[in-house]
């Protein structure tokens, strides 16, 4: 017995429980996940920052609060005939500078061509007819004058004496109309650009576009140039604006023209590495921006001119004679003419403050007329003489023609002058301090007016580099490999791609409310490979598990409890867990046994055959085979083996029940060696502590050695099946027992009392 006693205190003393090894294939798992989401991210992010924006970023920029066009921005657009038709625009141009001269406009771009000559609707040259149109009014004044002088000389109104000093008077007037002549034929010999140089220049705040195809003005009438188009993507949208070209280094006219407004101090702009911000276009009906159609300065003109032509001839017709000479509003007008012309010479301050000062006396003239006594003091003549008993009817039916006529020409010049007020109160309104792009409603003029408008709104966002991107993409990702990392399956897919796409969604909202675009999309494209990646080497690793487990345990277990371990394939079972278990060993006298003359091949099959039958019963009894040494084979119930393939803890009572169960079937197997058992329960360390593929999976604790050493002395007491006082404990009363000896612990003094199992009571 002492040695039986040494022989287990030795066993105690080399039996080592291994705690757990760290989680190896949570760290795969991690590292896996990590990786692909972090190899997406810096793939997508370098080809998402390198390739053009695209419709994601154009749907969710249309979610971005919007800009509104500066009140002060104006569009003046021409009309697609007009600039194919050169003299049309320059027509439309010249008149439109002067009225922003006069209506004090603060600047102006000029983003169409700016044609040679000058063609009426009828292709006739508009500088021709002018000219005649000046030459019939000037010989119109000289014969004029020389009737009305030979009718005063007729009537006896002027003494012999003076006439020599109205004919003086007559030759004066004939050479300020020579000199009006000439001045007018000069001018008909400007081409457009030069007609458009003088208004330029008159201006003074004008900026043209330097790759507008056409003919060139002289740079000093202009205070400055710059290129207007610029650069698109590939599906014609304009995302990016380039304020200066970063090879030639001129700038976009706008933002010339616009530096010139503001300045550059304080001014900075997030430029990318090509040297462009991304555009913000306003959108929706409130961002409109103010628009005023080119030919709209033609018919200022026009009716200016027949404001004039109706006044002329009212001042023929005799109906100033009660107005002061110098307050007519015709010789105003002359005036004001002489004026722009001047200041089209000059082009300085001081000739424009003079002819907008002539244009102001000169609407006030024909205010004065229409509502001062011109009008009712030609009446009231006419009705006087109506009045007369003198006036033959005959000659009464005159007066009242006279009176009619004055009533007809001055409604028409009332009509002239509402039409010509009207259309200037609009210019006026819409000129005034107003920043002015003057071109065709092309793609080039929106961009420029989305330049000025992002610039002076200070309404900047900008997208990421690729270093910014990719570690904000790469955080996301790990986060999530993290999030998911406990989770399997199904679970954890459905976790990972919801909190891919909520990944997109605070990307976006990011780029919605902030001032960052990183692409949603490669956010969760990246996320989705941490996720994919995550359940992928997760079930990669469970079938790796399945697999080795499988070849551990498909010779140990039951079909159906092999089964239920497959469906929870635990690989840590191999690494070291501790369990109550009810331990079997169970040995073969003399089967083993091997001297000269044996063969080996019939040892071998012997123990083959008991050792398969063995684990046959014990499966069967709901236990697991845990290996062999010779003719001794070892079994537990209720082990973690046990548990995971149930799908739960085996009670002590459950698991000794199976034991003494399967120690009864080896005991009765018929047709075998005589199988000697020993069973005890109580707390063991389960693992393969050897090989660690699970080929050498067993037992290591007090339980296992005490089996053991109850089997190898149960021939002693002419027993079959010896138990501990422990599993005897665990038995119950449904079994017959036989009390035989103790065993004694070396070193402790523990007295072990153990016991024969003989079989179920009746």
């Amino acid at each position: 017995m002492n040695e039986s006693v040494s022989a287990l205190s030795r066993k105690i003393a080399v039996s080592v429980y291994h705690p757990p090894m760290p989680n190896k294939r949570r760290v795969l798992r991690l590292a896996a996940s990590a990786f692909a989401g972090i190899l997406v991210a810096a793939s997508a992010s370098f080809i998402e920052t390198e390739r053009p924006l695209g419709t994601l970023y154009d749907w969710l920029l249309g979610k971005r609060p919007s800009p509104s066009f500066p009140r002060e921005l104006l569009l003046i657009e021409s009309s697609p005939t007009s600039d194919s038709m050169a003299g049309d625009a320059s027509t439309g141009l010249v008149g439109a500078l002067l009225a922003m001269t006069e209506m004090e406009a603060s600047r102006a771009l000029i983003l169409m061509p700016i044609g040679l000559s000058i063609r009426n609707d009828d292709g006739s040259d508009a500088a021709q007819m002018e000219l005649e149109r000046r030459f019939d009014e000037e010989f119109e004044k000289i014969e004029r004058n020389i009737s009305t002088l030979f009718d005063a000389i007729k009537l006896g109104s002027i003494r012999s004496r003076d006439s020599s000093n109205y004919v003086a008077r007559l030759i004066s007037l004939v050479g300020e109309g020579k000199s009006r002549l000439i001045e007018a034929a000069e001018s008909s010999n400007l081409d457009g650009i030069a007609r458009f140089e003088r208004a330029a220049s008159a201006f003074g705040q004008v900026w043209l576009a330097s790759d507008v195809p056409g003919s060139k003005p002289a740079a000093s009438s202009v205070a400055g140039s710059g290129y207007s188009r610029l650069p698109r993507d590939g599906d014609g949208a304009l995302r990016r604006i380039v304020p200066v070209d970063p090879e030639s280094g001129q700038a976009h006219v706008a933002f010339a023209a616009l530096l010139d407004k503001l300045g550059t101090e304080g001014l900075e702009l997030p430029l990318d590495r090509t040297g462009a911000f991304l555009a913000d276009a306003p959108r929706g009906t409130d961002a409109g921006i103010r628009r005023l159609p080119l030919d709209a300065f033609t018919r200022y003109s026009e009716r200016g001119r027949k404001l004039y032509l109706e006044l002329k001839e009212m001042e023929r017709a005799g109906y100033f004679d009660s107005i002061d000479p110098s307050s007519y509003p015709t010789a105003i007008w002359e005036f004001s003419e002489s004026a722009k012309e001047e200041m089209l010479k000059a082009g300085n301050a001081e000739t424009r403050r003079d002819w907008r000062e002539s244009r102001v006396r000169y609407l006030a003239s024909v205010e004065a007329l229409f509502t001062g006594k011109a009008e009712t003091t030609l009446l009231g003549g006419y009705d006087a003489l109506l009045d007369s008993p003198t006036l033959s009817e005959e000659g009464k039916d005159s007066v009242r023609a006279l009176r009619d006529a004055v009533r007809n020409s001055f409604s028409r010049s009332r009509e002239a002058y509402a039409e010509f007020s009207g259309l200037r109160k609009e210019l006026d309104e819409a000129l005034n301090a107003s920043f002015c792009i003057v071109g065709s409603a092309s793609a080039d003029t929106e961009a420029a007016a989305v330049l000025i408008t992002d610039i002076m709104a200070d309404r900047f966002f900008r997208r990421a580099d690729y270093r910014t991107a990719f570690i904000a993409v790469s955080l996301s990702a790990l986060a999530l490999a993290l999030l998911i990392l406990p989770l399997d399956g199904f679970l954890a897919l459905g976790i990972g791609l919801f909190a891919s796409i909520a990944a997109a969604l605070g990307f976006s909202a990011f780029f919605v409310y902030g001032d960052l675009w990183i692409s949603p999309a490669v956010a969760a494209l990246s996320c989705v490979a941490a996720t994919v990646a995550s359940v992928g080497s997760r079930a990669i690793a469970d079938a790796r598990a399945q697999g080795s487990l499988r070849r551990s345990f498909r010779r140990r277990l039951s079909d159906d409890a092999l089964s239920g371990l497959m469906e929870n394939p635990q690989i840590s079972l191999l690494h070291g867990r501790a369990a109550r278990s009810a331990i079997l060993a169970v040995r073969a006298n003399g089967i083993s046994l091997f001297s000269d003359g044996d063969d080996p091949a019939v040892i071998i099959e012997a123990l083959r055959a008991y050792a398969k039958e063995t684990a046959r019963i014990v499966a069967e009894m709901g236990g697991t085979t845990l290996g062999a040494d010779g003719d001794l084979v070892f079994a537990a119930f209720g082990s973690p083996v046990d548990e995971a393939a149930g799908g739960g803890a085996v009670p002590a009572g459950e698991a000794v029940a199976r034991a003494a169960r399967a120690a009864l079937a080896l005991r009765d197997a018929k047709g075998g060696p005589v199988l000697r058992v020993g069973l005890d329960i109580g707390e063991c360390a389960f693992g393969d502590g050897f090989l660690g593929d699970g080929s050498s999976y067993a037992a290591f604790g007090s339980p296992a050695v005490r089996a053991r050493l109850l089997s190898s002395i149960a021939s002693r007491y002419e027993g079959r099946i010896l138990i501990t006082e422990a599993f005897k404990r665990e038995l119950g009363d449904d079994f017959e027992l036989r009390t035989l000896d103790l065993l004694v612990e070396q070193g402790k003094g523990t007295e072990l009392a153990f016991h024969e199992l003989i079989g179920r009571k009746s």
